[in-house]
């Protein structure tokens, strides 16, 4: 069975975090799988840790990991199938390297993401 693309949406979600690291974005489109394109974090943290973040999107896992310092970026290409219809809301949750959630206040993310619609032939 071959895969040709339907439909490509792109769709950016950005933020300046409060101190739950956490935000959210509204309804997505309906697609069988998105790719992570880029994602850009910016902070003036001194100590400069690294973050995952985490999405209750599709496989309610890690997308990827980011570094807090100024002007990173990253192009992760992260691919999740998505087997059930987007939710109301997507969340996503900064994460420290312990899998807690961490305060991010006042730093900057974007997450660059394209959601995929196949056609069967």
């Amino acid at each position: 069975m071959n895969k040709e693309i339907e439909y490509v949406t792109n769709v950016t979600t950005s933020a300046i975090l409060d101190s739950s690291g956490q935000w959210t974005l509204g309804q997505l489109p309906f697609a069988d799988e998105v790719v992570i394109r880029q994602i850009t974090y910016s902070s003036s943290n001194a100590i400069k840790p690294i973050f995952s973040i985490w999405s209750n999107l599709g496989n309610n896992g890690i997308l990827a990991s980011v570094c807090a310092c100024p002007g990173f970026t990253s192009n992760p290409g992260t691919r999740i199938q998505l087997r059930n219809p987007p939710q109301t809301q997507t969340t996503f949750q900064m994460m420290s390297g312990t899998a807690i959630a961490t305060s991010s206040s006042g730093d900057f993310v974007a997450i660059n993401m394209d959601f995929i619609k196949y056609r069967t032939k």
